[in-house]
């Protein structure tokens, strides 16, 4: 969550031929009322102030060897101080290439990002009645030792009613834990996931395309100790959706299909239904104030902690008012799901509501202050254990050079 507030636009350092260079300075104080995520237990409810501290760089090249495009690089420090929860404190290197163009009727892009996260060696104990709180602590676990990288590669050949692309994905997480045969300890085993295909279009109305798509992908889990189950797989992904724009007021795109899934012979034998996927974001410009941005994404992936796969599921729900004279809001709504398929029993869900309200004192420097409400529910009523509460609530500023 933090990682996502202190992150953002760059002031400009130098812009001359062909070369731009961008950095900025993000300091930031929070409290966070349950850093573990834990409402029951020894660890229940122990809050703590946190700084955190994000300085940025970008650098981005115009046409680089003579290619009709952008490359761009960023690189991010984050760290992240927990004043009452020394254990907690970590630091985030965060690395990103990408670049994107056209000519004629192609358009390309291509991004990569590497994530590196410096914490403890050593995983975390839940000491709640039923085991991991909702989703499993993930917050917790991203504290620590993890190496995650994600990839986006598309190149697209179109006209005013027609285009056809190819895609391809990737991404890949390793947690530096060492794994450990003690009771209530989370252990956590790396994931990935890489898939490749295409899609079609055909124009139904005014800047509006119909569009049908197909990937083949791979899953790989590792093994957690003490159990021999694996659900690494295959899957085959046919997407149907629409992508487009209505004026200056609506933009949108939305992909949703079934997955086909092969697994390997480790896997719990349960685990071959059929699975939807769903991505799509949209953008609506209600007024020259007003901005709706709607967000969401459900798809099947191995669950960090081993054993079997788990349907992941986020939605978003913001809107942006700008009020003038520099000063802007946000009120918004995330939900976030997860469901594990044998053979763990896990459906839970986190609420997330928020509010941010921003100051754009000049273009160099700007504030923030916002808070957030977190309650992790399961849904499984006889497993009451794993709900928590949480508040988090910040101030910050922000320089751009």
């Amino acid at each position: 969550m933090v990682l996502a507030l202190c992150t953002g636009a760059m002031g400009q350092v130098y812009d001359k031929n062909g070369v731009r260079l961008d950095a900025a300075l993000s300091l930031l104080e929070m409290y966070d009322s349950n850093v573990m995520l834990q409402s029951e237990g020894q660890l229940a409810n122990k809050g703590s102030a946190v700084s955190v501290v994000n300085p940025t760089i970008g650098l981005t090249l115009d046409k680089p060897l003579g290619l009709s495009g952008k490359l761009k690089f960023d690189y991010g420090l984050f760290a992240q101080v927990y004043h009452s929860r020394p254990d907690e404190t970590h630091a985030d290197q965060m690395f990103g290439l990408k670049f994107t163009g056209g000519q004629d009727q192609w358009t390309y892009e291509a991004g990569q990002s590497l994530l590196l996260v410096d914490g403890d060696s050593n995983s975390f104990v839940s000491y709640g009645p039923d085991g991991a709180t909702a989703l499993g602590d993930p917050e917790v676990r991203n504290r620590r030792d993890e190496l995650l990288t994600r990839g986006s590669y598309k190149l697209q050949y179109g006209t005013d009613t027609w285009l056809v692309r190819g895609v391809s994905t990737n991404y890949y997480v390793n947690w530096g834990m060492r794994q450990k045969a003690i009771a209530g300890y989370s252990n956590y085993t790396p994931r990935g996931d890489v898939n490749a295909g295409f899609d079609l279009g055909a124009k139904v109305y005014d800047g509006i395309f119909a569009i049908a798509g197909y990937r083949a992908g791979y899953q790989e889990q590792g093994m957690v100790i003490g159990s021999s189950l694996y659900a690494s797989n295959n899957y085959h992904r046919v997407l149907f959706g629409a992508e487009g724009k209505v004026g200056k007021v609506l933009k949108f795109n939305f992909l949703v299909g079934p997955d086909f899934r092969n697994y390997c012979e480790g896997a719990d034998p349960h685990n071959d239904d059929v699975k939807i996927y769903l991505e799509g974001v949209a953008t609506w410009k209600v007024t020259k104030a007003d901005e709706l941005i709607w967000t969401m994404k459900q798809w099947t992936l191995p669950a960090a902690t081993g054993k079997t796969t788990f349907d992941d599921s986020f939605y978003d729900l913001a809107w942006k008012h700008a009020w003038g004279s520099g000063f802007s809001s946000t009120l918004a709504m995330k939900v976030l799901g997860g469901e594990w398929n044998p053979p763990v029993h896990r459906d839970d869900w986190v609420y997330a509501p928020r509010v941010v309200g921003e100051y754009e004192l000049n273009k160099n420097l700007s504030f923030e202050a916002g808070c957030q409400l977190e309650l992790g529910r399961s849904a499984d009523r006889n497993l009451d254990g794993r709900d928590y509460d949480r508040f988090l609530g910040w101030v910050g500023a922000k320089w751009k050079f």
